[in-house]
């Protein structure tokens, strides 16, 4: 599953995203409720994956997650304490 999320992101995305949260815990509202029933719809009816934009939605209870090659230097700078430089 990790690689079929993995191919999907290069594929879909491609060099937009640092992080690829695994597992999520969302409050949606009404909107954001829409768009993931249609992206659970659409991998049932397709078995297809379908990558979400977290930008603007509350979520919680990431406990692993995926990183960008080209991310990998700004999340060691934020575990670092230079949070403020982004």
């Amino acid at each position: 599953m990790f690689s079929t999320a993995l191919a999907c992101a290069e594929e879909d995305i491609s060099e937009e995203w640092d992080l690829l949260y695994t597992d999520v815990f969302l409050t949606p509202d009404k909107l954001q409720f829409q768009e993931l029933s249609a992206a659970w719809n659409r991998f049932h009816e397709e078995e297809k994956l379908t990558l979400i934009s977290l930008a603007n939605m509350n979520f919680t209870c990431t406990s692993s997650f995926f990183v960008h090659k080209n991310a990998v230097g700004r999340l060691a700078d934020l575990l670092k304490g230079q949070w403020c430089q982004f």
